[in-house]
């Protein structure tokens, strides 16, 4: 979801980004009174929890953090003053620095149980902040003369943002890195394949109906989409920003460019292309590789809901459990496809998905080195960035390679030690991906 740029969870960098995700902004007039004092107190928040993960958080760091909420909460609910910009921001990149802790592993089990508490407090008093609009009535469709004959009870009309939600839970990976064609009325499912931060207003919008006896488990839930879909929105931003024309570069395409240092490396990259790939593809002919390959398919072609988030290479059991039950096919496909290994599903599977993941299935073998890390490592241990990964990063001037949803572009890039992220290329599409990843393979030394 989050690439692992350390520069969205400080303090300025990630103020710069997030209003790309419902409106932000960090430059507001000196507050003072009532909203000088919320923005000290989402501040304070910000800094108990949202740095980078790295170490466990200390107990007295979240026991801190948690009397500033509820101080947070006590002001929001006197009212009478307007929550700046600044704000905002900070307790949007504390809940995205949580997620990514909880993702990450990098907390014991019982801190994670209570981050995910942790997110939920702050993600509502988001809600609390957000003033976009009122609370719509319900709406149902017309009773007809057969569901009165029948004594058919309307079914209530779906609002906008709950269609954005579920078409998003509802959408595949597979689906924005190589899109299908979408009919020009379905403005919806368009939305919720372009643009993360839609995703995440809608979200905000909808916790505003949040008040049955599912409130909590809805606010988890809404909670989860709104700060991973914010995170990538964010690092679509950190990315487009870095990739801004600063130097002369070599255009060579749509969404693509090549910066003129990176000419070379790219040129002796493409040299005996189909050897080299292949040679990662054979990579993958194990039964560790057909593991990934299996788990790299269904990755891009089960649901985002589905798949969730996860540190390692593998799918974890509850995703597998619901594949089985819900998505037989697609995980039949998948089996498949890893039963028949790498090499036939990059030379002869007319998938594209298949083949990407073959690619990227002996890739990590290669980074991983051992079946062990390959079960229980960070998946390619931090340096690919993909939507279904959170790893910790790694160490700064290190090569990556990452997706880009919302654009389809395929990114190689690397962060300096202030979490400024340096762009050497990028393109979109399946002859994008095989480009960026054979330049980012030299880093690999494969």
């Amino acid at each position: 979801m989050v690439v692992g740029i350390n520069s969205m969870s400080s303090g300025s960098s990630s103020s710069n980004s997030a209003s790309a995700t419902g409106g932000v902004s960090a430059t507001d007039a000196s507050p003072s009174g009532q909203a000088s004092e919320f923005e000290r107190l989402c501040l304070k928040i910000h800094k108990r929890l949202g740095g980078p993960p790295g170490e466990e958080l200390a107990v007295a760091q979240h026991g801190s953090a948690t009397r500033a909420m509820l101080r947070a909460r006590d002001l929001l609910v006197k009212g009478g003053f307007d929550v700046t910009g600044i704000s905002r921001t900070s307790l949007l990149c504390t809940g995205v620095a949580c997620i990514r802790r909880i993702h990450s592993e990098v907390e014991s089990e019982e801190n994670s149980s209570l981050l995910k508490t942790t997110i939920v407090l702050i993600f509502s008093l988001l809600v609390m902040s957000d003033s976009s609009g009122d609370v719509e009535e319900e709406r149902y469709e017309e009773v007809t003369d057969e569901m009165k004959h029948k004594k058919q009870k309307p079914n209530r009309i779906m609002r906008d943002d709950e269609h954005t939600i579920e078409t998003w839970s509802g959408t595949t990976l597979a689906d924005t890195a190589f899109p299908p064609e979408i009919e020009a009325h379905s403005s919806a499912w368009k939305t919720a394949l372009s643009s993360d931060s839609s995703v995440s207003r809608a979200a905000l919008r909808e916790a505003r109906y949040c008040t049955d006896a599912k409130a909590m488990v809805n606010m988890q839930r809404l909670a989860d989409i709104f700060f991973r879909c914010s995170g990538a929105a964010m690092m679509q931003s950190v990315m487009t920003k870095a990739a801004a024309p600063t130097a002369p570069q070599e255009e060579i395409g749509d969404m693509s460019f090549l910066t003129l240092d990176t000419i070379g490396m790219m040129n002796e990259a493409n040299d005996q292309r189909e050897e080299k790939l292949e040679a990662l593809v054979s990579a993958a002919e194990s039964e560790a590789g057909q593991a990934v390959l299996r788990d790299m398919i269904l990755s891009f072609k089960l649901p985002a809901s589905v798949v969730g988030v996860r540190r390692t290479l593998l799918l974890p059991r509850e995703a597998n459990q619901t594949a089985t039950r819900m998505y037989t096919e697609t995980l039949n496909a998948a089996h498949e496809a890893a039963m028949r290994g790498s090499e036939w599903s990059w030379k002869s599977d007319p998938d594209p998905v298949h083949r990407v993941s073959a690619v990227l299935a002996g890739m990590a073998v290669i980074i991983a080195k051992t079946p062990d890390l390959i079960r229980k490592g960070d998946a390619f241990r931090g340096r690919v960035s993909l939507p279904f990964f959170e790893t910790l990063p790694p160490n700064p001037g290190v090569t990556r390679l990452a997706l880009v949803p919302a654009t389809g572009a395929w990114i190689v890039y690397s962060v300096n030690s202030d979490g400024e992220p340096k762009i050497q290329a990028s393109k979109g599409g399946f002859d994008g991906f095989c480009e960026m990843v054979l330049l980012f393979s030299k880093s690999v030394k494969v």
